[in-house]
């Protein structure tokens, strides 16, 4: 038993932060120069009202236009974020209504970040299996925008908010479907927001704010992110995890269509792609509209189907890694 991905519909903000605006208020940005790396043009910001949330509705509503029969079946809803809209009750919960489900369906938050994709795949081919659902969304949202320093480079260079939601289906057919997972908890402070719950409650001196030997500005309710640690990170776990789910699965590296990695930087695709000595073909850079966390494995998914590049058998591999630190690849047939 396994699962079919039947389309990724995808939501941005209306707020488009271009290179040109970025280097007009900070003219010591070189944003030519940084763009070679980054591979940032736009970033999109939510509303200041706008939240996860709001931006999960309004994909699921374009979704909904083009699939109103699969959201009458619907009878699971995984609901991926870092920055929901209550303590409790769980964003899951609330959209549940807002779409106005049938009742006897499974719900629930996955707390987790770049890799976050890979996870509720995991959880939807799980439930799949042992026949408690059939027809699944997934929902991939976060408003980073709303934790970053409008003074601090390092993440504001980069992270873009955005919503997918990808429909899914148990399969007619038997296919290939396998995951593995990696976590690095003792790094968790590499990525990081530390004030705003109740390890560090919110107070003046959260709001304090201390400039970087880079010039970066943030304070404790800002997202903090050890740039070059990170990339040192997915080059040491994540080629090893690639090489290691192939090689579980009897494949070989050049059978597979499409190696979709979480868009973090250009540079750190082209480090993937150094280190497993993979051609530029093979790995899919869509950086254009910013590192859209979580959402971004399944924006570039439905590029490639839009363009019609992925066809019936193909194999292809998801790679997501960043918060946590965790790191997780799925294997999936078409």
């Amino acid at each position: 038993m396994s699962l079919d991905i039947i389309n990724t519909y995808l939501y941005l903000p209306k707020n488009r932060i271009t290179n040109e605006y970025l280097e007009k208020l900070n003219p010591n940005w070189k944003m030519k120069k940084i763009f070679s790396y980054s591979g940032v043009k736009n970033r999109f910001y939510a509303n200041p009202n706008e939240t996860s949330l709001d931006m999960a509705h309004k994909a699921c509503k374009i979704a909904k236009r083009k699939n109103s029969n699969f959201f009458d079946k619907v009878d699971d809803l995984i609901f991926c974020t870092q920055t929901q809209d209550h303590y409790l009750p769980s964003n899951s919960s609330i959209l549940h209504g807002l779409l106005n489900l049938k009742e006897n369906v499974f719900t629930m938050d996955v707390n987790h970040g770049c890799s976050g994709f890979i996870y509720c795949l995991y959880l939807a081919n799980s439930l799949i299996a042992n026949n408690t659902c059939s027809n699944i969304l997934v929902i991939n949202a976060d408003t980073y925008s709303k934790f970053i320093n409008k003074k601090d480079r390092s993440t504001r260079l980069l992270f873009s908010d955005a919503a997918s939601v990808t429909l899914i289906k148990k399969s007619k057919r038997v296919k290939k479907f396998d995951c593995m997972f990696g976590s690095s908890g003792k790094n968790y402070k590499k990525l990081i927001i530390p004030a705003g719950l109740n390890r560090i409650k919110l107070s003046n001196q959260t709001k304090k704010i201390t400039i970087d030997k880079s010039g970066n500005h943030r304070n404790l309710e800002n997202i903090y992110m050890d740039g070059l640690g990170i990339l040192s990170f997915v080059n040491s776990k994540v080629p090893l995890q690639i090489k290691n789910i192939i090689k579980k699965n009897n494949l070989k590296k050049d059978k597979i269509k499409y190696f979709i990695f979480h868009q973090a930087s250009s540079a750190a695709l082209k480090s993937l792609k150094n280190n497993l000595s993979l051609n530029s073909k093979k790995v899919p850079e869509i950086l254009q509209n910013g590192n859209l966390v979580s959402a971004s494995i399944p924006y570039v998914f439905k590029k490639l189907k839009d363009k019609k590049l992925l066809k019936k058998n193909d194999v292809i591999i998801f790679s997501g890694f960043g918060v946590g630190l965790s790191w997780a690849s799925a294997i999936y047939t078409i």
